[in-house]
């Protein structure tokens, strides 16, 4: 949140200090109080703040100084969902507010926000400080508040408190919900963060056994599977968790057996987890893509939406082990999400990828500088990211092949792709850029949605 008027955020913090003068704010904590409003309100919107009376805003961060004042260890959480009133809290919001404190760490504000779209509930206002530096002494009681500041031997904790104003709810079940909500998104977002070293580590223990395993494996598969793995780790992929798997029963029990206590990130919690994965439930393209050597990385979406970073569904990584005679022996288990730059980068510069668009135009045979291949690379460089990581090159080429006999022609068409788990089904439509409207679109999606 950027401020629109650096000068006149200003302003408006010097009012609230000035009015602070005049309540009860003991003598000795008058000095870190100061401190603190001036972090708390440092990078938000003047627009969101400046008709709010001076009372209103004082509240607001006495409210959440008092949180963070009360004795407790570094770093700890703590989350307050309420309904102030001038009688209990001395001062009043029309919004259901949420207060928290909590060690700075990435995410928490996006999946805080994410939390409440999903219960469906507007978010009217947030500020957030983006990390101070809170010291402490033995008992839990704050000594200093401080500008975060990048230094080794600084030992204060650097402390995260996040206000959010939401429409207002006031029955007890509804807020309680609401609270434990907010604390299984926040108990994600600190599994995912304090793991993420343990599941690249996990990633690159993978790279290791790929490269030096006896099985039988082609040897351009294993090098492309490396390449690939070693993209992801290259900033390539946000980590939001792990598992491991091991290969249980033979013919009809074959199965997938989770390995206790290999959960890490939103993974870590195994206690509804499905511990065995019979292959026999998997569908047929998805059982033979599993069982094969000649496949050594599963590369699809699982049906869980995230609830760290961005609403989306996640992104399965799975890297297959295999024995020395080929045999299929476990499962490592990656799931995240991509960055917004895997989603720009040529896909030439991405293993896989690279190799399915180099599949496709040597099917094609095309000229490269001629017309029709220049569209080509065209549609296949704009592809959904996620449908050219996902479809088989089989698929790719049909879709693709379809998309490229459309141009100049004005006609609707739909090219459909279901995925080998088939938990979604992709449908690219095209349609005439003459014909391209917001109702022709509700159209289309009713039909689909219908269909």
């Amino acid at each position: 949140m950027v401020p629109t008027d650096h000068s006149s955020i200003n302003s408006l913090i010097n009012k609230v200090i000035k009015y602070s003068d005049s309540c009860s704010i003991e003598k000795k904590q008058r000095k870190q109080f100061t401190s603190f409003v001036r972090l708390y309100f440092s990078h938000a919107s003047l627009n969101d703040l400046k008709h709010r009376p001076v009372a209103e805003l004082f509240g607001m961060v006495h409210s959440h100084w008092l949180l963070v004042c009360k004795p407790q260890q570094s770093g700890k959480r703590v989350l307050h969902v309420f309904n102030p009133t001038v009688e209990k809290d001395g001062w009043h919001s029309t919004h259901t507010v949420i207060e928290l404190v909590t060690k700075d760490m990435p995410f928490v504000v996006d999946s805080m926000r994410m939390a409440m779209n999903r219960l469906d509930i507007t978010v009217h206002l947030m500020v957030y400080t983006g990390g101070i530096q809170v010291s402490r002494d033995a008992a839990g009681n704050v000594t200093k508040i401080d500008m975060y500041e990048h230094d080794q031997k600084n030992t204060a904790s650097v402390e995260s408190p996040v206000y959010m104003e939401i429409d207002r709810q006031t029955d007890p079940v509804v807020l309680s919900n609401l609270k434990t909500q907010l604390q299984m998104a926040l108990d994600d977002v600190r599994h995912a963060v304090e793991d993420w070293h343990k599941i690249r580590e996990r990633v690159v223990a993978s790279i290791d056994v790929l490269r030096f395993s006896k099985a039988p494996l082609l040897a351009k598969e294993v090098a492309e599977s490396i390449a690939f793995l070693q993209w992801l780790l290259d900033d390539q992929f946000t980590f939001l968790g792990a598992r491991d798997y091991t290969v249980v029963g033979a013919g009809d029990t074959l199965a997938l057996e989770l390995i206790a206590g290999s959960g890490l990130g939103v993974l870590r919690d195994e206690t509804h987890s499905k511990k065995l994965r019979p292959f026999s439930e998997l569908p047929k393209a998805a059982r033979e893509a599993m069982l094969s050597s000649n496949q050594l990385l599963v590369i699809s979406k699982t049906n869980t939406l995230s609830t760290v970073h961005r609403t989306a569904y996640t992104d399965y990584i799975g890297i297959k082990q295999f024995n020395e005679k080929g045999e299929l022996i476990g499962e490592r288990r990656i799931i995240g999400l991509y960055t917004s730059t895997a989603y720009s980068t040529h896909p030439k510069r991405i293993p896989f990828l690279r190799h399915k668009v180099d599949c496709v135009l040597k099917k094609f045979g095309l000229p490269p500088r001629s017309h029709a291949g220049r569209d080509l690379m065209h549609i296949l460089e704009t592809f959904p990211r996620d449908d050219l990581f996902q479809a088989t090159e089989n698929e790719l080429y049909r879709i693709v092949n379809g998309i490229l006999n459309l141009q100049d022609r004005k006609k609707i068409s739909a090219f459909i792709r279901e995925d080998a788990y088939r938990r979604y089904v992709s449908c690219l439509v095209y349609v005439p850029r003459d014909s391209f409207n917001s109702l022709l679109i509700a159209r289309v999606q009713g039909v689909l949605m219908q269909t």
